[in-house]
């Protein structure tokens, strides 16, 4: 193999390792409105949003190593419970839907 040969074959490789490793990032999610407090049960780890909004708002809780919540309305001035799925999952975040 010539000099040329070896810098393309050499550059490619760079190239093709470079495209592997960028992440492709999600749409950004609105995070829970301040009318909004979130807590978590100590004792189930279920997620329960209270709601002081002058509106309804949809909202839909994120878990790691389970599946998400549906999206559900949070009435004014009442709250939603969401339950853990699985006893593995863990509280990722609430987000507007």
């Amino acid at each position: 193999m010539n000099r040329p040969t070896k810098t393309v074959v050499a550059l490619l490789t760079a190239l093709s390792a470079t495209a592997a490793s960028v992440a492709i990032a999600e749409p950004a999610q609105a995070a829970v409105p301040s009318c909004m407090n979130v807590y978590q049960n100590k004792l189930t780890h279920g997620i329960q949003i209270n709601s002081t909004c002058d509106r309804t708002i949809w909202i839909k809780v994120k878990w790691a190593f389970g599946s998400d919540s549906a999206c559900k309305a949070v009435v004014p001035y009442k709250y939603n419970y969401y339950p853990r799925p699985n006893r593995f999952a863990r509280y990722d975040g609430a987000y507007r839907c």
